[in-house]
């Protein structure tokens, strides 16, 4: 953070923006198809020259929803602010006058955005890297994983393909997509790709939400015998107790979080 008595840093200007990647080829999961890849995000000028990016993203449905709340609700709480009281303006932005409509979903992406852009402009500010801003130190390495190959609509043949590739590249650990209308053809993709991987590689899965809780314990249980180091989003989000009930019976951990959208 800035030294004390150090000029404030002001915010000046406010824009949102929408970008759309291709995906090519197309890729799928248990529940989406997308085309495009959707990063809405938002531009955040200040007095000292300084200018930070955020974005969050989407499969490219609903992106202007989410700048619209940038640009309409939130840059007019954001003018004049100064960048470095981060969590004084999460906290107005969280908890004013889109609280009562947006405890989550569209508002938080929005303010995803603008938190990340804040956080860059601190950074550059700071002349440093944001992991070292952060506290970050080189000498503690994060393990990776990569899901790339792991796309539900790829044949078992580019799947095994493409996940012993990265397996060939140094990653550790690698994640696929299950959630098959048929969950025998999840079990025999992911027999191959552990087979194909060996042992020591970290393997996840990725069920997207589509089971329901007799699938997840069935299905759950049959594929903990190729030591899966987690299972994700097995559920809708927003069954609790079912979660709980998955995760006393099964011996596998249980992953959420990415539609949840806040620590709440």
């Amino acid at each position: 953070m800035k030294p004390k008595g150090e000029k404030k840093m002001k915010i000046i200007k406010v824009e949102g923006f929408i970008l759309h990647v291709p995906l090519n080829p197309p890729v799928t999961d248990s529940i989406n198809a997308p085309t495009h890849w959707g990063l809405p995000g938002v531009k955040i000028f200040t007095d000292e020259g300084i200018t930070g990016y955020g974005y969050t993203g989407t499969c490219a449905n609903g992106d202007e929803m989410i700048v619209d709340t940038i640009e309409r609700y939130y840059a007019p709480i954001l003018m004049g602010k100064d960048p470095f009281m981060v969590k004084e303006i999460w906290d107005e932005l969280r908890f004013g006058k889109m609280h009562w409509i947006g405890r989550a979903g569209i508002t938080h992406m929005a303010l995803a955005a603008v938190d990340i852009a804040l956080w860059d402009i601190m950074s550059k500010a700071s002349n440093k890297p944001l992991w070292q801003y952060l506290g970050g130190h080189k000498s503690k390495k994060i393990k990776a994983y990569n899901t790339n190959g792991g796309w539900l609509n790829w044949s078992k043949e580019r799947l095994l393909k493409d996940i012993t590739s990265f397996v060939d590249q140094g990653f550790t650990g690698v994640k696929m997509k299950v959630g098959n209308p048929n969950p025998k053809e999840d079990y025999e993709r992911v027999k191959a790709v552990r087979q194909a991987i060996g042992d020591d590689i970290i393997l996840m899965i990725d069920v997207n939400q589509m089971w329901n809780i007799n699938t997840a314990m069935t299905w759950g249980k049959k594929l903990e015998q190729f030591d899966l180091f987690w299972l994700e989003e097995p559920l809708n989000p927003d069954d609790i107790m079912n979660h709980k009930k998955l995760a006393d019976e099964l011996n596998v951990p249980i992953a959420l979080g990415e539609h949840v959208y806040t620590k709440y």
